[in-house]
Formats: structure tokens, sequence, C-alpha cells
């Protein structure tokens, strides 16, 4: 038997098909963009998600027939924060306010200051234009008439749950992404709905993490090749699932997840508010448990976009090659180049949307693979200062586990370890986010107990880099070094 998981991110989908085990029979992905506007606007036509879902059911359909497998359900998984405009049928009234998009900055400052802390009390969320309600808001105020003719105001998860189960339904921990939910007891927030000006009859019926959905119509099943009637799970919001797939299922455990940006999670069994609200508080896709959730703002963009700019103007060169003139580089820590890089804003702690990035300590002796090796120490040196913040809070002071695409870079892996000065795991699966959602269906479908029933029998031959002496007072050093510039520079 078998699960096909829907994993959904901002730039691309992909479907996922796992054996009970966890080994992936089968994997195809497609991507997309945003449009982005000067304004601040970042949209998608919601006609992208369901043509590329369709496309990619129906190849995987295609794969599971072929090779005679059985299905058990579907499970999904999806990036959040997202809020699209539909009528009763589920028609898209209007292109869908990505997470990314900064109209509703100015309602987030209105709104801050006078019931900033109240917001962040309820909701577990420091209010940006990140969050859905005020996207809602905005929508309100700027397009009333798509407001008042909306049935639902959902997210991409929720749409995709809709396409495949005709119920408008979503669980918490896409919902605590909102600003509009208790965080305390799992429900949509009658004050903050009021705050917010929006109806809680235009949101979607709140069900736990992993519950079952409903199940697939005929006419999906008939146009992907599926069987019709196989359970669809909510197995819950990406950042949360990838969590539960690298198998942070006990308190005390630490989630490093650096895609485009860095995600620093600990699991908490109670609610942990940070006084300062630079830490998110959202509820965890395994129920009546929470994750608290530092970030920064531009892990691999930032990576990316130094390659692309000072390698990829050689012409042949590859991202490789940067990586071998980073690794050839020795660890000079406070007697090298330093970089801060907040090239697309601060994350925890200090946030500051408005920040910019900079190198310190260059001498002309500094050549692309100084910059290049300290952009990788900064990065790792701004989770290793968002995990401190967390441990001050009381969580995520035990186990690291470590995921995403800079991961695959051991010299990264290293650095992460000396700066935290603990064992970083890395597993050998780096589908933790399709993963989580396997587990999350597996649980659903009473396959297993728990979370830990999966990870008990599952053989992960994971990577371990252990926290070397000398990188640790290297490392230590550079730390101390990047304050000291950093509060050179804010007088």
């Amino acid at each position: 038997m078998a699960v096909l998981v829907v994993d959904t991110g901002s730039s691309s989908m992909r479907t996922v098909v796992f054996a009970e085990t966890g080994e992936i029979l089968f994997s195809v992905q497609q991507e997309y963009s945003m449009d982005l506007g000067p304004d601040g606007r970042a949209t998608m036509q919601a006609a992208v998600f369901e043509q590329t879902l369709t496309k990619l059911l129906s190849q995987t359909g295609a794969f599971i027939k072929e090779k005679g497998i059985s299905l058990r359900a579907v499970s999904l998984t999806s990036q959040r924060s997202s809020v699209l405009a539909v009528d009763r049928l589920g028609k898209p009234l209007y292109p869908i306010l990505m997470w990314y998009d900064k109209r509703s900055s100015d309602a987030c400052a209105n709104l801050s200051e006078r019931h900033g802390e109240e917001i962040y009390r309820i909701s577990g969320m420091r209010l940006t234009p990140v969050a859905s309600a005020p996207k809602m808001r905005w929508l309100r105020e700027n397009e009333p008439a798509v407001y008042e003719k909306a049935f639902k105001l959902i997210g991409i998860h929720d749409y995709l749950l809709f396409l495949l189960t005709g119920n408008f339904v979503t669980d918490a921990s896409l919902a605590c992404r909102s600003a509009l939910m208790d965080i305390r007891c799992f429900a949509w927030s009658d004050r903050l709905c009021a705050l917010f000006g929006v109806e809680q009859e235009k949101l979607c019926r709140l069900l736990p993490p992993g519950s079952v959905a409903g199940t697939l119509k005929a006419s999906v099943a008939e146009s992907t090749g599926l069987a019709a009637g196989i359970p669809v799970i909510s197995a819950g919001g990406d950042q949360q699932s990838c969590v539960l797939g690298q198998g942070l299922t006990e308190p005390g455990m630490l989630s490093v997840n650096s895609g485009s940006a860095s995600y620093i999670t600990a699991l908490a069994e109670q609610p942990v508010f940070d006084p300062n609200m630079e830490v998110g508080l959202n509820a965890h896709c395994i129920p009546e448990k929470w994750v608290c959730e530092a970030s920064n703002m531009s892990s691999g963009t930032a990576y990316r976009w130094f390659f692309q700019t000072f390698y990829g103007i050689c012409g042949a060169a590859s991202l490789k090659e940067m990586d071998e003139e980073i690794a050839a580089r020795p660890a000079k820590g406070a007697d090298g180049v330093i970089c801060v890089p907040d090239f697309a804003g601060r994350g925890c702690p200090g946030i500051d949307p408005q920040a910019r990035g900079v190198f310190f300590n260059v001498g002309l002796d500094a050549d692309r693979g100084d910059f290049a090796r300290a952009l990788l120490e900064g990065i790792a040196c701004d989770i290793a200062e968002a995990a401190d913040y967390l441990k001050k809070m009381g969580v995520g002071a035990g186990a690291v586990w470590s995921t995403g695409g800079l991961t695959k870079f051991s010299v990264f892996n290293q650095i992460t370890a000396d700066l935290l000065g603990r064992p970083v795991t890395v597993r050998r699966q780096r589908e933790t986010t399709a993963l989580g959602a396997l587990i999350g269906a597996r649980v659903a479908l009473g396959d297993i107990d728990s979370p830990q029933a999966f990870f008990a029998d599952y053989s992960a031959q994971d990577q371990v880099f252990e926290p070397q002496h000398e990188g640790m007072k290297i490392y230590a050093e550079l730390l101390q070094k990047r304050r000291q510039y950093k509060e050179k520079v804010h007088r």
C-alpha cells in the first residue's frame, strides 16, 4: 500500500509516491513563479495551481497504474499564508495574494501600534504582511466588490483540498498563520476576526492537523487515473511537516531548515510566547503540540544571489565551483572577511525588514572566495543566534536536525555544528516535508499510533556532524566580532 503526497510550495509543486516504509517510489515536480509588482504585490492565478495539480496527478496516476500500485490515500502539505477569494462553487474571484504580498504593510503598521501585543498573545504571530488576515483586510478595503461576493477566503492548501474533495476545510497548522486563530485552543478567534474586520463565516471549517478532509471526487479520479473515494488528508503546513519529517516529536529538539530562508524551530508541549514577539508560536502538525519558529530572511536566496552576481558572470561557472572555493579556504573567523547577510532584511533576533547586508573587515588580499566563505559563515551565524534566542526562551536546547538545500554542502553543516556547539544530524532522506505528510497520513489512517512509531522502524542512515574544538573557538570569536561591528553600524 502506498501514499501519494502533494507538496505545494511558493515556487513549485511536487507529487511523491511513498511506500509505507518511507521509500520514494516515484516523484515529479513542476515549477512556477509569482507575479511581482513595484507596489509590493505578489500574486498568482489560481488556475496555475489547478492545472499543475491535474498534470502532476495524471503523471503520477499513470505510474501507479503501470506498476500496479495500490494507493491508500492522498496527503497534502502546502505553503502558508496566501489568500484566495472564491464563490460558493469554489470559482476564483481574484488573483491569489501570495504570502510575499506586501500591500497590507500600512494596515499592519496601524494595527500593530494599537493592538500588536494583543494579536500576538492570541494568535502567536507578530503582525506582518506575511499573515493572511491583513491580506483579507486589504481585499475588503481595496476590492470591496470581490470581498462581498466571496463565499470563502481560503489559502492555496485549502483550495487544493477543495479541488480534490469539494469541501471547504483547513487545519490548525495552516490557520495559525492567518493571525485569526486562537493558538491556545486551535479555534477561530472572535476578537481577532473583529479586529481585522473578517466575518468568520468566510473562513474554512477548522480541522486538527492530520485529519481526513474528505474523499477523492469521481471527476478528479476520472481526469487523473487515480481511484475515486480514497481518503484525502490535510497533513499540515510545509514548515511543520518538515519538522515532523526530520523526526522532531519530543520537546527540546531543534530543527533547522535552510531553504530560501532559514527556519529555526523548536517543539513545545505547551504554548511558549516570546516577550519580544520575535518568535512565532505555531500549531504543530501533531495535534495538541506547538512549535516555536524563528527565521532569518535570506539563506539560500543570498547564497544564490552571490553566486549569480560574482560567479555566474564567468560564463560556465557552476555552483560547485563556488562551493569548492569556499572549501579551499580555512575558517578564519574574526581574522577574515565577516558578513552580516541581511540582504533581504533581518529576522530573529532583532527583526528589521529594512536591514541590509554588510561585509566587514575587508582587506586588499580578499577575493571572491573569501567573500563567499564569509557569506556562508554569516548565514550559519544567523542560525546560531536564532537557536540561542530560542534556548533562552526555554525551548530547543537539545538535539539538532538540519535539512534544506544548503545541507548538501558538508562545509555548511560543519560550520553550523561548530557554531551551535552541538551535533547536527542531516537526514539521508531530504524530502523531509513530504515525509512529514506521509507520517501524518499513516497516523490518520490508523496504520501507526504516533509519529514516534514511524521512526522506531525507519532506517535513515543519517549523517552526523560533531562540533570540533578548534572550529568552536574560531566561530565564538567570529560571533563576538560580528556583534561589535553591528553595534558600531547601529550607533
